[in-house]
């Protein structure tokens, strides 16, 4: 699977680096799934309110 695009968008946004990337492919098995995650699931991946709103944020562009 190519995660390419994902991997870019995941960068573009402060406060995720490897280490975080890292643990949501072990969570969500992909960083494709870890992006179309809701906010439920992206706080059980252990995720704060922060981060998951500038990720939600992100995706809408």
């Amino acid at each position: 699977m190519n995660d390419k695009k994902y991997w870019i968008g995941f960068n573009l946004i402060k406060g995720i680096g490897a280490v975080r990337m890292q643990n949501l492919v072990a969570y969500f098995g992909d960083l494709e799934s870890a992006w179309n995650a809701d906010a439920t699931l992206l706080a059980e991946a252990g995720l704060g309110a922060k981060l998951i709103e500038k990720l939600l944020a992100q995706e809408k562009m």
